[in-house]
């Protein structure tokens, strides 16, 4: 089954059910994630091998040396199942749909776009043993970077979009969850709130509710594995 043809008609059929209260496409779009991320989801938070997704629970052998273990998580595919998080999560306010977020863009976002080299991005995301992402990937269906000027492909774009919605991953505004609308999430009812998702260190300002929220912390990001994350969390009025 190709990966990222069936992705955006989850999407699809959450936005539907948004606009037509539809109640199946919610649960098509729940059903769709929560099969994904339990059957055909490494580690990572990514999912698809050569750009598709084979038996579930069956992911072991697919993580061996080159050349079977290069071409895993298409970076679109990481991409469009974080919009559907996402948009799961405004959705509903599940918990588990915040971890998955927090999970998918420090594990499968931030890595696929090389920092020493700007314009340098992955297609797929290497997790076979000994594979590195510094391996020149032009052609597809190998890994590492493309080329910074010379390799356009579907991936670059989502890739580029991925980084610019970075912010999104850190605090979410949620409007009024109505009585009806929390009975058919099963979810809480809830006036207007502010989530925080991700311990990365960021500022932001809500006019609506006068005031600045400013996070610091020592996040996944930039501590030893073991290392308790700290984090302070200050609201200061506008």
């Amino acid at each position: 089954m190709h990966a990222n043809t069936h992705v955006p008609i989850a999407i699809g059929a959450l936005h539907r059910h948004e606009v037509t209260g539809e109640p199946v496409f919610r649960l098509l779009a729940e059903n769709f994630l929560d099969l994904l991320n339990t059957t055909r989801t490494f580690a990572t938070g990514g999912s698809s091998h050569h750009e598709n997704w084979g038996s579930p629970n069956k992911l072991g052998h697919l993580l061996g040396p080159p050349p079977f273990g290069t071409v895993h998580q298409e970076s679109c595919v990481t991409h469009n199942t974080l919009r559907l998080a996402i948009d799961l999560f405004r959705s509903t306010r599940q918990p588990q749909y915040a971890d998955f977020i927090e999970r998918l863009q420090l594990n499968g976002v931030l890595g696929t776009q090389r920092g020493t080299q700007p314009g340098q991005m992955l297609y797929f995301y290497p997790l076979g043993t000994g594979v590195s992402k510094k391996e020149a990937g032009i052609n597809l269906g190998t890994s590492g970077w493309s080329h910074p000027t010379q390799y356009f492909s579907c991936c670059m774009g989502t890739g580029i979009e991925a980084h610019a919605k970075l912010q999104e991953a850190t605090f979410f505004f949620a409007p009024p969850v109505t009585a009806a609308a929390a009975a058919a999430s099963g979810g809480p009812g809830s006036p207007a709130d502010l989530w925080l998702v991700s311990l990365v260190p960021t500022e932001l300002v809500w006019p609506e509710q006068r005031v600045r929220a400013t996070l610091t912390a020592n996040g996944a990001l930039d501590v030893p594995s073991g290392t308790p994350c700290n984090a302070t969390l200050t609201l200061t009025p506008l």
